[in-house]
């Protein structure tokens, strides 16, 4: 698995760093509630430390030369991933309703859609709207972690997060709908 050359490379190493910070953050989820200060600013950091190192695996693998289409596609299938998961924590920690879900969820209802009907299927072209709009909801999520908001705040973030990247993928479902792609 891995580049062209069937090896992993350091650029896969990176994403799968990123995927074990999530799975990290996956296991905080599901065992805590509401917690102190101090516990959220960990949660917070490592949270902004896995969601930094997105803008690394790539940028490396262009670098050294050694982009492959399974890199990409093991970068956006951890970055959906690492949704679900903040976005779980973020319901955890009692910073917004379970609606936050829906963030890390639209991955995956797309990739049913693709699979119930096959126009859907189809490879989308390259977007510069997609990639910020992948980040943005991971930079709201791990911001809605902070202890610092008021109340509401966190919310607030990932509600208009969540606004964007719905609007992203219904442009691009109604592309594929027309047979635009």
């Amino acid at each position: 698995i891995g580049g062209d050359d069937g090896r992993f490379g350091l650029a896969n190493a990176v994403t799968a760093t990123r995927a074990a910070g999530a799975a990290t953050h996956a296991a905080a989820a599901m065992t805590m509630g509401p917690t102190d200060d101090v516990a959220r600013w960990g949660l917070c950091a490592g949270a902004a430390a896995v969601v930094a190192l997105d803008g690394v695996d790539g940028w490396i693998a262009r670098r050294i030369g050694r982009t492959a289409d399974f890199g990409a596609r093991f970068d956006m299938e951890v970055d959906a991933a690492l949704m679900l998961v903040l976005g779980l924590l973020v319901f955890s920690l009692g910073e917004a309703g379970v609606w936050v879900l829906a963030l890390g969820a639209w991955r995956y209802a797309f990739i049913a859609l693709a699979a119930a009907v096959p126009r859907f299927a189809k490879p989308l072209p390259p977007s510069v709207r997609r990639k910020p709009l992948c980040a943005l909801p991971l930079i709201a999520m791990t911001a809605a972690i902070a202890p610092f908001w008021p109340d509401g705040a966190g919310a607030a973030l990932c509600a208009l997060a969540l606004a964007a990247v719905s609007l992203s993928f219904l442009i691009d479902i109604r592309s594929l709908a027309k047979g635009a792609v």
